[in-house]
């Protein structure tokens, strides 16, 4: 049965899609012959007309609905309309809920899901909150590998909760709000109402305080509320929680770089108090491409030994150290430390540490 929560979501994407809609529609009759009977939907697409999510949900339902002829199809003002509201409601649905949006729509609304070539190619429709589709495309890897070809939807829905859980446990204030703006982006405005915002944590297990009568919200106010929410859910053993936050629970074994510099924990927040001991691991600062060059260049493709560095560079909690050792492990495999290579890894290690000042040769 659906739940309350997302039949609201869905009611309430439906009537922003509604708005959407219409107003695209009014763009297109004032820039087409209105003597026409159908429009070209080549002209949806033109920079400017829709923000990027919802033009890739609109290829998506085109390709499903007009496989054929994409490129050059017209349409007749009602079916382009349907598409649009459509594309538009998909949109504000991942936008306000994407743990819920993301497994429905990669599962196709099954309890299980089936990581197929057809699935996998969804996760390029999530143009906004990149770390989903980055650290997706990681996980899913990594279970075909296994063996598994088939998950139960809980097991995707648990994996995105902690996906969404590290990104915003290790974000600042100012990073959150960033993720935020093709939100308020989509409702063209700087403030968005309080329900909404009760949307976007119920999404993430968080509810608003009930001392908290603020009825609408930017979105400082909402990192802020996330923020504060996880706190509050972290206060009781917050020690036993911190202990597999650096394995990610063995969720994800290569955590990639996801699109967004995250920096280790702010000394000028509250959680960054409870944490100013514990820093991510290095590798949510190595992307795919560094990882393969590292491998390549410095461990001449000996994943054990560079697992083994990586683990070694994660235990050290203070930089000066942790240099020092990076420097005596690039000695000794002859690597240069001024080469490429060594100074995007010296460079994710100084993120870890959340160290933004100049970076020199070491």
């Amino acid at each position: 049965m659906e739940s309350t929560t997302t039949h609201l979501t869905k009611t309430s994407s439906a009537d922003f899609g509604k708005e959407k809609a219409a107003k695209a529609m009014r763009w297109i009759s004032e820039s087409e012959d209105i003597s026409k009977t159908e429009f070209a939907v080549a002209r949806i697409f033109e920079t400017g007309v829709l923000q990027e999510n919802t033009k890739g949900f609109l290829h998506l339902l085109l390709e499903e609905r007009h496989p054929e002829e994409r490129f050059t199809l017209e349409l007749p003002p009602p079916q382009l309309h349907t598409l649009l509201h459509d594309a538009f409601t998909d949109t504000y649905r991942y936008l306000l809920t994407p743990q819920a949006f993301i497994a429905e729509f990669l599962s196709f609304g099954s309890d299980i899901v089936y990581i197929s070539e057809s699935m996998l190619a969804r996760l390029s429709y999530f143009v906004d909150y990149p770390y989903f589709a980055e650290m997706l495309d990681e996980w899913f890897a990594i279970e075909l590998q296994s063996g598994k070809a088939e998950l139960d939807k809980s097991i995707l829905a648990k994996f995105l909760s902690d996906v969404d859980r590290s990104i915003m446990k290790y974000s600042s204030l100012q990073e959150i709000a960033v993720y935020l703006a093709p939100l308020f982006e989509y409702h063209d405005s700087k403030i968005i109402a309080r329900n909404s915002v009760e949307l976007i944590l119920s999404d993430k297990g968080l509810s608003i305080p009930a001392d908290n009568a603020q009825q609408e919200f930017s979105s400082e106010d909402i990192a802020f509320a996330i923020k504060e929410a996880y706190l509050a859910s972290e206060v009781i053993g917050l020690v036993e929680e911190l202990a597999p936050i650096r394995k990610y629970d063995e969720f994800l074994k290569e955590l990639r770089e996801i699109g967004v510099v995250l920096p280790p924990p702010s000394l000028a927040n509250p959680i960054a108090d409870k944490e100013k001991n514990i820093f991510p691991p290095i590798q949510m600062f190595i992307g795919s491409k560094l990882r393969k060059k590292c491998l390549e260049k410095i461990f001449r493709d000996n994943k054990h030994e560079y697992d083994r560095a990586i683990a070694m560079l994660n235990t050290i909690e203070d930089y000066s150290q942790a240099e020092l050792n990076l420097r005596s492990l690039l000695d000794m495999h002859k690597i240069r430390p001024d080469s490429k290579t060594a100074l995007r890894l010296n460079e994710a290690l100084r993120l870890r540490f959340n160290i933004t000042s100049p970076i020199h040769f070491f």
